[in-house]
Parts: structure tokens; sequence; C-alpha cells
């Protein structure tokens, strides 16, 4: 019948359309798209970020994030290196621990605008945070950072994070440039 065979061929030009996109998207793409560069900041935004922290003076630029959604740490146990702190929180947080003193706000959508994101994290010095998003981000910028597990999350032995190292300091296998703390009272304690 005549419905039959237009219903076919509907069907047979979506999967053929979409056996294309498929195919060129995952397939033969990469040979053209390097996905690495994607992550690289742009340096001009960079520049951008380390002009307008200069407004800060001399000390240590620290990003600070203290949520995830597995748990969090009071942001002022993340403070423990002397600089000036900046808000890179992602989620909405106020509810659970308020909103920490001493922190400044970052001109910019942390949750959106994630060219201005990655360009402020490659100006920082440094990051503190629990291990979440930010922890990539950092690491794919080369800018230290110490990351703490959440209480709540501290048992668990998650390959990205420790890959079977039983101490509870330890240097990320991913990311040269970030020490993992299996806890709050380990980050306070730490002297790296």
């Amino acid at each position: 019948p005549l419905n039959a065979q237009l219903i076919r061929n509907v069907i047979m030009s979506a999967h053929a359309l979409h056996d294309h996109i498929v195919h060129f998207y995952h397939l033969s793409a990469l040979d053209w798209v390097d996905v690495v560069a994607s992550l690289k900041a742009d340096p001009e935004k960079v520049e951008y970020w380390k002009n307008w922290l200069t407004q800060f003076g001399d000390e240590k630029k620290i990003g600070l994030a203290w949520y995830t959604r597995k748990g969090y740490v009071e942001p002022e146990s993340l403070m423990t290196d002397k600089g000036v702190y900046f808000d890179l929180q992602y989620q909405d947080s106020e509810k659970s621990v308020g909103e920490p003193t001493g922190v400044q706000k970052v001109p910019f959508d942390v949750t959106g605008d994630f060219e201005n994101l990655f360009a402020f994290v490659k100006a920082l010095d440094q990051v503190n945070t629990v291990t979440q998003t930010l922890c990539h981000v950092a690491g794919s910028q080369g800018t230290r950072c110490k990351a703490v597990i959440p209480p709540n999350n501290g048992e668990v032995k998650f390959f990205l994070w420790y890959y079977g190292d039983p101490n509870p300091v330890c240097e990320s296998p991913i990311y040269p440039n970030m020490t993992v703390y299996r806890g709050i009272d380990e980050f306070r304690n730490s002297k790296t």
C-alpha cells in the first residue's frame, strides 16, 4: 500500500540522516576538530583577568568552591592559605552553608560562562575546592589545585582521585598540579 511505502521512505530517510551525522561527528570529525585545544583558555581573556586581579594587590589569588552534590565543607575550612579568595562556587549552596565571609565575587556567571571561567582559573595562582568540576577546570589549565573529598564521600576510593593510593594525601594521577586530600582534617594538617 502507498501509506506503508511512504512511512518506510520517511523512516529510511531519517535513519540515513541520523547515520551520516553520527558517523561524521563521532568518527570522522576528530580528524579535523582538536578536542583538547577546546580546553585551553583564550590567552587574551587570561591576560584580561590577570590585569583585573592586580587590583587585589600582590597576595596569592585563590579560587574557592566548597559544595558539591555529594557533600560540602565549611568554606572557611578551605581558606588556610594566605591570599585573596574568589567565589567560584557554581551551585546554589547558600541554603546549606551560607555565604562565606571575606570571599570576592567574580564579575561573570560561573555556571554558564565557561570561556571566562577557564580564563579566570588560568589567571589564578591556586584553587582550593572540594572534588567537583572545578578540579578538572584547574587541572586542564595547569593551575595549582588542592582538592578535598567531602566528608560523606571520604571513605570512597574513587579512582579519579586516588587510583588505589592508600595515603590520606596524594598527588592526582591525572593532573600533576593537583593534590587530593581524603578529608578536611588532612587538608588542614597538610604542609603542601
